[in-house]
């Protein structure tokens, strides 16, 4: 795989002529399943509907019937056409699996290496080795929340191509052209999107204007979920992942499986890799820690006999629950020791089997989690940011499905707070769910930073709006940043009133006007700026935009390119990574 460059140079476009209006398409979804399948015709040479394995042998040269121009490459075009979006063409699993650059077309070493890749995934699926048209189109692709739709007519192809043309309505405020906004350094990871439809990698960092003045460049894949943190030392650690969409879709949404740490000229210094099939992976964030620790965050796979095990019910296949490790990078030998685990299950709670020793009533035992709250699924509690106070030594993470922030106590590894979702722990109703497909959750622990409350958090589905309606939930639902200030701690806890659930008091937060403006369905981040302001990342669109405490905006642009950010910074001039660099 060759190493691919900015998301800058993929658009062809410069980023302050980038605009934020388009239309979208009226037509219809062309997802069928009548849809023309070139690649498949090429390869099924006995037209049986199926690859067999001396067809896959025989691909390298059944492919290069559709080079109309017998240069030996296959442009889009003689792959198909390119569709309503950047990356259609890799609906086409075959094409995914074969174009490993991710720019929809096939080289002639793509084609050369044809067999081997097709082998690979004819292993997957039911491991016949042979490839069913079935299996050459992708059926399984992620919606934003994780759900999955079998029929493709619903899938990811139509999610893509509404989303990214959604009407974009606002003003561009390009960076650098309001003096009210932060003037800082943007540093942010670029990955791919559902699944490697889309194809980016590289971490940036642009100047205040929207210049870009560094890359870390890497020959790895940036599956959705990758983050990169500047350390004050000038090293960058991301996380990034051991192997392509093929092996990461054994696992569930945003695992990615290794983290680094590279030098500024991106060396890498360090690496570890935690990516088992049906064992674990790491997923979604990391947090550097002072010490030159990590804080990283872990899949951890049960079988339903041992989920039942829990007192868990419903699983008829693996489920992926959680850990979080600290890890301590060797950089001197490259080796990784775990100092310290945390483990959901030691934690778990359910009031259905008796016999089980975590009986109990959830509402009883709010400091740990009923293990059937949620429906049945392949994700217990999808854990997707993790964050670090010093001073409390406590631990703050955002659970996707439960809807709730957690407070962990690292000393104790007791989880002494939980806010978002009474009706997780048995008190409150659906009417007191607070957060809802949340993000980002993030301790206001740095009193550089002007605030009032306790953290932030990005939260995705903080409404609907009435009297609205479209596909995907755009322009029905909107999202908020919310600023919350937790109960005064007593005796390393915060306190709450018995029988009532824990409360918080929220003291800032934002909301799009009008509300149909601003809806993130999946990832998305904010954070507080030293100036006051808040910078936002709208990920699956890759908007940026900075607001006041007033909620006026004064930055709002989109970074080109195919792809998705999971977060996006601004880092200060004076930070010390930076000093003498630029």
């Amino acid at each position: 795989m060759k190493t691919r460059t900015t998301s800058l140079r993929l658009a062809g476009v410069s980023l302050l002529t980038l605009t934020l209006t388009s239309i979208v398409s009226a037509k219809e979804f062309p997802y069928g399943k009548n849809h023309d399948y070139p690649t498949f015709k090429a390869l099924d040479l006995d037209k049986d509907g199926q690859v067999t394995v001396s067809e896959i042998d025989k691909a390298a040269t059944s492919l290069l019937t559709l080079d109309s121009n017998s240069d030996g490459k296959l442009s889009p075009e003689e792959l198909g056409g390119t569709g309503p979006f950047f990356g259609y063409l890799r609906m086409q699993t075959t094409i995914r699996v074969l174009d490993r650059d991710g720019d929809t077309a096939l080289s002639k070493a793509e084609i050369a290496n044809a067999p081997t890749q097709l082998k690979r995934l004819a292993a997957k699926g039911n491991a016949d080795g042979i490839l069913s048209k079935f299996e050459a189109y992708d059926n399984r692709i992620n919606l934003g929340g994780g759900q999955t739709k079998a029929n493709p007519e619903e899938g990811v192809g139509p999610m893509l191509e509404y989303i990214i043309n959604y009407p974009r309505n606002s003003k561009v405020i390009a960076p650098g052209s309001d003096p009210r906004a932060y003037q800082g350094y943007f540093l942010y990871t670029e990955s791919g999107a559902s699944s490697d439809v889309q194809v980016n990698t590289g971490t940036y960092l642009l100047d205040p204007n929207g210049k870009k003045v560094h890359e870390w460049k890497t020959d790895r894949y940036s599956p959705e979920g990758s983050a990169a943190y500047l350390l004050p030392n000038g090293n960058l650690v991301r996380n990034v992942a051991p192997s392509d969409w093929l092996d990461i879709e054994d696992f569930s949404v945003g695992a990615h499986g290794m983290v680094e740490i590279l030098d500024w000229d991106g060396k890498v210094l360090w690496e570890y890799k935690r990516h088992k099939k049906g064992s674990y992976v790491l997923h979604h964030d990391i947090e550097p820690l002072a010490n030159g620790n990590i804080l990283v965050i872990s899949y951890e796979a049960k079988t339903p006999k041992e989920v039942a095990a829990l007192g868990g019910k419903k699983a008829t296949a693996i489920r992926w629950f959680e850990k979080i490790l600290e890890i301590k990078p060797n950089l001197k030998d490259g080796s990784t020791e775990i100092v310290w685990e945390w483990d959901v299950t030691d934690h778990l709670i359910q009031d259905e089997h008796k016999e089980l020793a975590n009986y109990g009533d959830p509402a009883a035992h709010p400091e740990l989690l009923d293990i059937n709250f949620i429906p049945a699924g392949n994700r217990q509690v999808h854990f997707n940011s993790i964050d670090y106070h010093a001073g409390r030594d406590q631990i703050l993470i955002s659970s996707m499905n439960y809807g709730e922030v957690y407070v962990i106590d690292r000393k104790t590894g007791k989880i002494i707070y939980r806010w978002g979702n009474p009706a997780a722990y048995g008190m409150g109703t659906k009417a007191d769910k607070i957060l809802a497909v949340q993000h980002d959750a993030r301790w206001m622990d740095d009193d550089t930073l002007p605030h009032t409350g306790d953290f932030t958090v990005h939260n995705n589905r903080a409404g609907k709006i009435p009297g609205k309606e479209g596909p995907f939930a755009m322009g029905v639902t909107y999202t908020s940043i919310l600023e919350v200030k937790l109960p005064s701690m007593k005796d390393r806890a915060y306190p709450r009133e018995n029988g009532k659930p824990y409360t918080a008091e929220i003291t800032w937060q934002y909301k799009p006007d009008p509300l149909d403006s601003w809806y993130c369905p999946f990832m998305g981040g904010a954070s507080r700026l030293p100036n006051g302001n808040t910078l936002v990342v709208n990920s699956y669109n890759k908007r940026i935009f900075e607001v006041t405490p007033k909620g006026e905006m004064v930055l709002n642009f989109h970074i080109p390119g195919p792809g998705r950010i999971f977060r996006i910074y601004k880092i200060p001039a004076s930070h010390p990574a930076l000093k003498g660099k630029l």
